[in-house]
């Protein structure tokens, strides 16, 4: 059973960050001329994107992990297969090492190529096994990318989904479970 005080305050860094989020949306998706893209979905950022270390100025360092293919970060919405490692299996609890999760522009996550000593190193929970390639996306470029990360920082943990288990039927359970971990210190 989770505690309610860390409910409250999982659900206050969880707004904080998402607000944070749309603020620094411009700085994330602009190219190296500065412009924005014209879309709506660059207000609605990945939290995993600002918790990655990257290169991106607005990235809050909490996880050594950079995005990979930043030009087609709007590769399309569909469901994918998400190869768990045997540690996902056992924290979300169920018998299958591949699982379908429903993809909406999520960002690519790798291990940095440079490892930063003062940021955590992820481990890795999942990988894609299949992708989305839409909108002029290259093929070959998120299979094997990592889906579900994670990581001790300091005093505090971090989790990351890249596709969305909260859009997905019969896998809100992932989140909870997520939770569970960030919680169980």
């Amino acid at each position: 059973m989770i505690e309610r005080n860390c409910i409250v305050k999982f659900m206050c860094v969880f707004q904080v960050v998402s607000a944070l989020a749309v603020f620094r949306a411009s700085w994330l998706f602009a190219n190296e001329a500065g412009e924005v893209p014209k879309n709506p979905d660059a207000g609605i950022i990945r939290v995993a994107v600002l918790e990655s270390a990257g290169t991106s100025p607005s990235a809050l360092k909490l996880i050594d992990a950079m995005v990979v293919d930043t030009k087609h970060w709007a590769r399309g919405k569909d469901n994918v297969q998400v190869k768990l490692s045997p540690d996902a299996v056992k924290l979300f609890e169920t018998v299958d090492d591949e699982i379908t999760l429903y993809y909406a522009q999520g960002p690519l996550l790798a291990r940095n190529n440079v490892d930063d000593p003062g940021i955590p190193d992820l481990e890795c929970l999942g990988t894609f096994a299949t992708e989305v390639a839409k909108k002029g996306a290259p093929r070959g470029v998120m299979i094997g990318c990592s889906a579900i990360i994670r990581c001790e920082h300091g005093q505090g943990r971090v989790f990351c989904f890249s596709p969305h288990p909260e859009l997905t039927p019969g896998q809100g359970h992932l989140l909870i479970k997520a939770v569970h971990w960030l919680c169980n210190h």
